[in-house]
């Protein structure tokens, strides 16, 4: 891979000035103090700013969640980075960090996987992502979002409900009409199910029915005088596990909570303003209303409606000393005041244009000099001084901006802030995925073949770029309580805005929203009333490096050695594995050392601590520890984020919290002891790994005395070996065998990890004394790895190379051998990639008839000419298999899409 050629525009880098008078001393001061406030309130941002794409959102117990992290900096809006790490945890209900791992980036981005344990227990737990320059900042800007921990795999049924009105009131009949049907679409006919009114957590009386012929069935029951003061569910359990559902019930409460956001956060009279509305439940429901403006002599101003969204706009030309209110048709009697008009300062009013934006500054009776402030990403982009007479029109273009949150801010000449507008400069040629399937409706276990690329949305010019895919079971997979969030969500806007958004506009997505419903949520939820809290002098943030490992010499336990270890020159040397060469180290002090990450070269993940020959007795240990804010971990663990999960849970499935010992964790220190320990009697993995089947391995003594590689292969106890084909076989050989469907094409080599052939033609020149092991599996074990290929046994061969200081150990070890430093440390966790199994496994493993994930692949790279070509097979389960799709261009656009198609 080659870094990425940027092409951002520069103006977020240089400071530009778009002034209206020339500037003069006072001018030039008053932008020195506002670059200073900026310059502090970026001093309290991290650069980095993170999203995690994860597979799915639904795990069980003994999964694995695979994950891909992309990183770019929070003010340039480029995919670069300095920091060489990035950490993800795992948390449970509790707080209790059920896993984590470091993980290394490289080009901005850091595959990865964590382990649910196979006694986790069901219930809410949360993804939390950071690098490691974001330890030293508050752990507000930590990437989380939730995730499900269900029970296992079950029959999923659908379930479908409506109500017989929008909302309820007090001693209303609510009438919920719902269907059921199974996964292939059949009703669930004659069905039991229970089900029980739930008032704010407390269980009324429960009673029994059943579904009709057609799966369908009604609910009625009465409400009391009062029910807003109560938060009212329906809790329905079906019989035979079948499933639970969790019902809100619409009830329309008598004082909601109604709020009025005048555009920039003043209203003044005697000026057209807009004035943004937002009224939601006392329990966070959104309520959709619509009514009228009327001011205090009951004149009607205008008619005022709900939006799409919810949140509605409503323009109003303010007359002095009149105060105006809201009346709803839902709430007939009742009113609810608009903000009261203030004289003598001014307003503004943006209007988006195709070359950028209009800022409207209108005052009256305003003879002070004011200063308009255009920014973007805490940059200051513009700096218009202007004094107010009655409305002021300034010009701001955008179009050679990249795409995201930005802001107007009007200050007074003494520096206050009175006014301030947030708005969206959306993308000039938005990238997007293009997808091509053979059809729409593929058949249970049918090969699927997918064909991505990605294009520039208006002329269809295709990009090249990097993405992670994720091809899942919707029902298994994806949790509707649970908002999938998307890379231009996350890095178009800024944490604060995206936080306060409700679930189901995270669900529906903000990056695609048309131009006006997205200028209305910012107008609502990216509303603030200025302030200025920023101190006079700007004090710089100073930043602690956490791309370090300390090396600390342990179980020193004579002066005599230490002043040795003191005397050499370099007691410790540090081995790169997957690039061979030595790493530097930097000295703290005679019996410890750090280890910069930045000196590791840059695709390795692992390291070998070796001591100098000169003092090798006097070393017996090694600890290793990576560098870390242990303060920020323990705030990361309980910092929580609202909002993430629609639903409240079904009664009885929220779970007690985790207790489990983390194997898996590469936080902690990592002791690294001179003897390895006998209980390593393995010799390499795959002996390991298929334990307790047909596996047969050459001892150390049949390695050393054998003259050539078929030599090796004889000691095999094969059935026979071919040395005319290069074939080994462990069954019989193909000559006894009448059906030609069953005759056996001869053993899978299949060398440090890479599959050969099945044939030894290009091992033959290979010498024993090149090669670390040899395991040979006699029966069809490695079926499921490697598919039909297998069937007729594998045989391991392992070289030296792929070994140097691995912990296993040998068979029949030579007795004058001695242990020493040489183990492989993990300083990250590799990135292991996730199994597509092939058709056949799909048929034979009833584990893989009903899988969650079918497909995931964290690093793809578009050339962007051929699409890429993706293939996998589908599973046994009928249902609708989601495609979701996150990345990156070469240019540093972020692009997200999804794709659906069915099983049936």
């Amino acid at each position: 891979m080659k870094q990425f050629n940027y092409k951002l525009t520069q103006s977020l880098l240089l400071i530009l000035l778009s002034v209206i008078f020339n500037l003069n001393g006072n001018a030039q001061a008053l932008l020195s103090k506002l670059s200073n406030k900026l310059d502090y309130k970026k001093g309290q941002s991290p650069l980095d700013k993170l999203y995690l794409h994860t597979d799915r959102n639904i795990y069980y117990p003994g999964d694995t969640i695979y994950f891909q992290s992309y990183i770019e900096d929070r003010f340039t809006q480029k995919f670069e980075t300095s920091s060489r790490s990035s950490y993800v945890m795992l948390v449970g209900p509790d707080s209790e960090v059920v896993d984590s791992a470091r993980f290394r980036i490289n080009y901005s981005m850091a595959p990865g996987w964590l382990a649910v344990p196979e006694d986790c227990k069901p219930g809410w737990y949360q993804m939390k992502a950071f690098t490691s320059q974001m330890q030293n900042y508050d752990p507000h800007f930590v990437f989380s979002s939730w995730i499900r921990i269900d029970e296992m795999i079950r029959e999923n049924t659908v379930f479908n409900y409506r109500f017989n009105k929008k909302n309820y009131l007090p001693n209303d009949t609510v009438e919920i009409t719902f269907e059921l049907k199974d996964q292939a679409g059949e009703p669930l006919e004659n069905t039991a199910y229970s089900y029980s009114l739930i008032n704010k957590n407390r269980e009324e009386e429960t009673f029994s029915a059943k579904t009709t012929r057609k799966g369908t069935s009604t609910i009625r029951f009465f409400l009391s005088d009062s029910p807003e003061k109560e938060e009212l569910n329906l809790d329905i359990a079906l019989e035979k596990n079948l499933g639970e559902f969790h019902v809100e019930i619409p009830v329309l409460e008598q004082e909601p909570d109604i709020r009025f956001l005048p555009e920039g956060g003043t209203f003044i009279p005697g000026f057209r303003q807009k004035v943004a509305f937002n009224a939601i439940s006392l329990y966070g429901r959104q309520l959709f209303l619509s009514g009228v403006i009327k001011d205090d002599l009951g004149t009607f101003i205008d008619s005022i409606r709900s939006g799409s969204l919810g949140p509605g706009m409503v323009e109003i030309t303010p007359v002095p000393e009149r105060k105006y209110f809201a009346e709803f048709n839902d709430y007939p009697g009742q009113k609810w005041p608009l903000p009261e008009t203030t004289q003598g300062i001014p307003c503004i009013k943006v209007n988006k244009k195709d070359i950028g934006i209009v800022v409207e500054v209108s005052a009256e009776n305003c003879p002070e000099q004011y200063f308009l402030t255009f920014s973007k990403n805490d940059n200051l982009v513009a700096f218009t001084p202007l004094t107010i007479e009655s409305t002021k029109r300034i010009v701001f273009k955008t179009d050679s901006l990249p795409p995201g949150m930005a802001k107007v801010t009007l200050f007074k000449e003494d520096f206050q802030p009175v006014a301030e507008r947030v708005f969206f400069i959306p993308p000039q040629n938005a990238p997007v995925f293009s997808i091509s399937t053979e059809s729409d409706v593929y058949l249970p276990e049918q090969q699927t073949s997918l064909g991505v690329g990605i294009k520039q949305r208006k002329n269809g010019k295709s990009v090249s770029g990097f993405f992670s895919i994720a091809v899942v079971d919707s029902a298994t997979a994806l949790s509707p309580q649970i908002a999938l969030q998307n890379i231009r969500d996350r890095f178009w806007f800024d944490e604060d805005f995206y936080q306060r958004l409700p679930f189901y506009i995270k669900q529906k997505g903000v990056s695609v929203l048309a131009g006006n419903e997205l200028d209305l949520l910012l107008l609502t939820y990216g509303w603030t009333k200025f302030k200025n809290q920023v101190p006079e002098q700007n004090s710089k943030k100073t930043e602690q490096y956490y791309d370090q490992y300390d090396i600390e010499i342990a179980q020193l336990h004579s002066s005599r050695k230490r002043k040795k270890i003191a005397n050499t020159l370099d007691p410790l040397f540090v081995l790169s594995l997957e690039e061979p060469g030595l790493i530097g180290l930097t000295k703290k002090s005679n019996d410890s050392y750090l280890l910069d990450i930045d000196s590791v070269p840059l695709f390795n993940q692992s390291i070998i601590v070796a001591p100098n020959f000169a003092v090798n007795r006097q070393i017996n240990a090694v600890k290793l520890k990576p560098v870390k804010n242990d303060l920020f971990f323990e705030s990361v663990k309980d910092y929580g984020i609202s909002k993430g999960i629609y639903l409240t849970t079904p009664s009885g499935l929220i779970s007690e919290p985790v207790i489990n010992l983390d194997s898996f964790r590469v936080l902690k220190e990592i002791g690294v002891y001179a003897r390895r320990t006998p209980a390593k009697k393995y010799v390499n993995e795959y002996e390991q790994r298929y334990k307790g089947t047909q596996t047969h391995t050459l001892s150390q003594v049949q390695m050393e005395t054998a003259m050539n590689f078929e030599d090796l292969l004889r000691r095999l106890n094969p059935r026979k070996l071919d040395t005319n084909n290069k074939k080994i076989y462990f069954r019989s050989p193909p000559a006894m065998y009448n059906n030609a469907k069953t005759i056996p094409k001869g053993a899978l080599f299949v060398v440090d990890g890479s599959v050969i052939d099945q044939d030894y033609t290009s091992l033959l020149n290979m010498m024993p004394s090149n090669i670390h092991s040899i395991t040979a599996i006699n029966g069809i074990s490695g079926y499921f790895i490697y598919g039909e290929v297998a069937l007729d046994g594998v045989v391991f061969v392992e070289t030296i190379l792929n070994h140097i200081g691995d912990g296993y150990e040998l068979t029949s070890k030579p007795n004058f051998f001695k242990g020493d430093l040489r183990k492989i440390i993990q300083l990250f966790r590799s990135d292991k990639e996730f199994y597509n199994p092939p058709q056949e496994a799909v048929q034979n493993n009833p584990e893989l008839w009903i899988r969650p994930t079918l497909y995931w692949n964290s690093e793809v790279f578009y050339n962007g000419e051929n699409q890429v070509n993706i293939q996998y097979f589908n599973q046994k389960k009928e249902g609708t298999v989601f495609v979701i799709l996150n990345g990156v261009t070469m240019d540093g656009m972020p692009v997200s899409g999804i794709h659906k198609y069915k099983i049936r």
